[in-house]
């Protein structure tokens, strides 16, 4: 029994120690490798002059993969066929083509494609280079690329560098050099040769290194570049169609087409195929590159409309009438109140409040044929108001603004009785009501903007509000004081656009005629307005 005993606790004992030992000796995998490949050796070695070898060996000290290689890998000048890379255990094997140029430097700039296995860490910027002449061309150009409006860079834009100064060249031949821009739309080219050469910016989209058409694909106007130490800079825009022509058609409902085109054109209008058709009614977007068509019930299917564009007839279009619903279906017949607030309102200004120093807006959804002023009440707190006006501020009559003397910390009721308003189907609304207060003017902030140094000309002044674009603009002719009421408490930029046509907008440029995109300023600072505070700033235009 004793010797049973000792037995069982020895056997206890050296399952402790195991067990201790095993504790012990646990690893722990030891420190993350974050080194990135060294390379070792190069056959033939880096920057390597009257190179004639069609294939490199570069050896590493780790094991190696490509990643994204396509999207990584910049070769300067282009070669066509393009090298065929691989990576194999801790090599990188380089393929050349056999039409290297003659006394030319290339460039191989692998970015980030190279990492190791384990961890994946890559080499930055990794560079292999080669001369096939006497000397390594050591110059370079550096500079960024901006979009012509916005102001801003983009990565992954191409910059196409040219011997020749044809501008025709980036429409059918690939660059001498090329480049790709970072998050900023900064770029440099390296190993570039002494002499003039031909820039231009482009938005490679389908990556051939060619602007396969200026309408597709952002460009800049082309310029002439030497290798120094000065920084070029390319705003690229995208050009306008040439030709005018109708792109979609939608119908919206209650009678309303839209009709979008491919362009904007001023000098775009319509006119009815024959005399045959049916009356309709048209209104141009803001931007004049949409037209909504009314048309009331009629026996006739469809309504043939012509395009026009400085008078010439460029497209047709046809509006199938049968396709929509008449208002008599729906129990609404000529002259008769519809109980249906949405069919007349499309949106109005007191949805949200009405801010201080502001009229009440109204679109309705159609044109308005007849307004009865008498069927329209407004109170303040129950009390009726007695002096209010109502007028269209369009000539289709769609937007109705009333104006009166509102009083801040307000409720208003608004009310249009039946027959208040009859639209152009004949139909006059049944009664419909909206409830809004006037907002206090402390919650709302007050921009006072003195502008210095504009030079003569036409300007548009923008005020910007992040994702709503652009909140509030006027036009401007003149250095002076500008003031912007009630903005809501944000973060705003200014922008000024040197509207050179006087036509109110931003114009894009034309490639071939060398016509510039306008110009267009940035205040350096976002401005933050605060609600109850009035907030006064300079801004010294510099050209």
């Amino acid at each position: 029994m004793k010797g049973n005993r000792w037995s069982l606790i020895y056997i206890a004992g050296l399952i402790y120690i195991f067990s201790s030992c095993a504790n012990r000796v646990t690893p722990t995998g030891g420190k993350k490798d974050e080194k990135p490949p060294a390379p070792q050796s190069f056959e033939p070695p880096n920057y390597s002059i009257n190179f004639k070898n069609k294939k490199v060996v570069i050896d590493f000290d780790e094991y190696i993969q490509l990643n994204e290689l396509q999207k990584q890998l910049i070769v300067s000048p282009l070669m066509d066929p393009p090298p065929v890379i691989n990576a194999k255990k801790k090599s990188l094997i380089i393929e050349l083509p056999e039409n290297l140029r003659i006394n030319t430097t290339y460039t191989l700039n692998f970015g980030k494609a190279i990492a190791d296995i384990h961890e994946n860490n890559a080499i930055e910027s990794f560079q292999y280079v080669f001369s096939t002449g006497s000397i390594l061309d050591s110059l370079f150009i550096k500079g960024k690329t901006l979009d012509a409006y916005k102001q801003k860079g983009e990565k992954g834009i191409c910059v196409l560098l040219y011997r020749n100064f044809d501008d025709s060249l980036p429409l059918k031949s690939k660059p001498d050099y090329f480049a790709r821009t970072n998050e900023n739309g900064e770029f440099r080219m390296n190993n570039i040769g002494p002499g003039q050469y031909m820039m231009v910016a482009l938005n490679d989209k389908n990556s051939n290194y060619i602007c396969d058409s200026p309408v597709e694909e952002d460009i800049s106007l082309s310029q002439l570049v030497v290798p120094d130490s000065n920084e070029v800079v390319l705003n690229y825009f995208t050009e306008q169609p040439t030709g005018l022509y109708i792109r979609k058609i939608n119908y919206t409902g209650d009678k309303r087409w839209s009709v979008l085109m491919n362009k904007t054109s001023d000098s775009a209008s319509l006119t009815p195929l024959n005399n045959q058709q049916p009356a309709y009614l048209e209104s141009w977007s803001s931007g004049h590159d949409t037209v909504y068509i009314w048309c009331a019930d009629t026996l006739q299917d469809s309504l043939y409309i012509k395009v026009l564009n400085s008078n010439a007839v460029v497209d047709t279009v046809r509006i199938e009438l049968s396709k929509s619903q008449s208002a008599k279906s729906k129990g609404r017949g000529s002259g008769e109140a519809v109980n249906a607030k949405y069919f007349f309102i499309e949106s109005s200004s007191a949805s949200t409040g009405l801010k201080p120093f502001s009229n009440l807006e109204m679109l309705f959804k159609n044109p308005i044929v007849q307004l009865n002023a008498g069927q329209f009440l407004l109170k303040e707190d129950s009390v009726p108001v007695e002096k209010f006006g109502l007028t269209f501020s369009d000539t289709l009559r769609r937007k109705l603004l009333v104006t009166t003397k509102w009083k801040e910390e307000r409720r208003y009721q608004l009310t249009l009785l039946p027959g208040a308003v009859v639209d152009f189907m004949g139909i006059a609304n049944d009664t419909i009501q909206l409830f809004f207060p006037v907002k206090s003017s402390a919650e709302f902030g007050t921009l006072e903007l003195m502008i210095t140094d504009l030079p003569p000309g036409n300007f548009i002044l923008q005020l910007i509000k992040g994702e709503a674009g652009v909140v509030n603009q006027t036009k401007i002719t003149a250095s002076g004081k500008y003031e912007f009421k009630a903005l809501d408490p944000a973060k705003y930029r200014l922008c000024l656009v040197d509207d050179s046509n006087n036509n109110g907008r931003w114009d894009t440029g034309n490639y071939l005629k060398k016509i510039a995109p306008e110009k267009v300023y940035y205040y350096e600072q976002e401005i933050t307005v605060r609600s109850n505070w009035e907030l006064e700033q300079e801004w010294k235009i510099v050209r």
